[in-house]
């Protein structure tokens, strides 16, 4: 039993990793990339669903990124670490 905690423990370290990198590198997009950006250079609000934003929408950021995570995983983590909050208006 004590080996399955350990592999357990050990993707739970490496997916913590992974996530950190991807974010990393999401959030370079989100504040350097013109097509996220407004005119003054400010990170714009993105649209969950690329059917909603287009190529300025959540799901293509992380897409762009990273194709071997899923936009869900990065925004379920960045909502319960308070990085990212929903938008009613959006």
């Amino acid at each position: 039993m004590a080996t399955n905690i350990q592999s357990v423990r050990y993707r739970s370290r490496k997916l913590s990793f992974f996530l950190s990198w991807v974010g990393a590198q999401l959030v370079a997009v989100w504040l350097g990339s013109p097509q996220y950006t407004d005119e003054s250079g400010q990170p714009k609000p993105l649209a969950r669903f690329v059917s909603e934003g287009g190529d300025a929408s959540f799901e293509a950021l992380v897409a762009g990124v990273n194709s071997d995570i899923r936009p869900r995983v990065v925004l379920d983590e960045w909502l319960r670490l308070g990085i990212v909050r929903y938008d009613e208006q959006m």
